[in-house]
């Protein structure tokens, strides 16, 4: 590939442009470039050398435990109704985010664009190969040191080993009290 890499905020946009061939990017663009790209265009599962995988990830709900009784009922109502299968198909149509249950891929809705927009589903395929997200304490702060490290590998500021290294050190630091 070409020396460098393309900033994620504008790599959509580069897309649709033509500015760039391929992008690896969320799925929550797909009905964005659906609805904007002047040209043909096809997704696929993410490649593989030794195994198969894909991140997972997004927005999740939480309940905190500083709550009264009646608003963690609120919120429990609110997570019932966004997560329905209804819902959850609306969402995954009007985003291209990954339908989030299994039943919302069983609603007439979601079986109708799946029909008509066959790349809806490859997303929710490549689940069979799906792990975890990146989840720690300091999640948001541990994963900008990996992302660093791997623009500086790509870019070729460091070799991926120095990278590497010093994302784990910054990463042992800002965790050593949770240890």
């Amino acid at each position: 590939m070409p020396k460098g890499t393309i900033e994620w905020g504008t790599l959509r946009q580069n897309f649709l442009d033509q500015k760039t061939a391929i992008m690896w990017h969320s799925t929550g663009n797909l009905t964005k470039v659906k609805s904007s790209a002047k040209f043909d265009f096809g997704v696929a599962m993410l490649p593989a050398k030794k195994s198969r995988g894909t991140p997972t990830g997004g927005g999740n709900f939480y309940i905190f435990d500083k709550t009264t009784p009646a608003e963690r009922k609120a919120a429990l109502k609110l997570i019932r109704y966004m997560t329905s299968p209804e819902r959850t198909a609306e969402w995954s149509i009007k985003t291209g985010y990954i339908g989030t249950r299994p039943d919302a891929y069983e609603t007439d809705a979601l079986k109708k664009y799946v029909v008509e927009f066959p790349p809806a589903a490859v997303a929710r395929d490549q689940l069979e190969f799906a792990t975890a997200e990146l989840s720690t304490f300091q999640t948001g702060r541990v994963r900008k040191l990996l992302d660093d490290a791997i623009q500086a590998a790509l870019t070729g500021s460091k070799s991926p080993e120095e990278a590497l290294t010093s994302a784990q050190k910054q990463a042992d630091r800002l965790l050593k009290r949770y240890r």
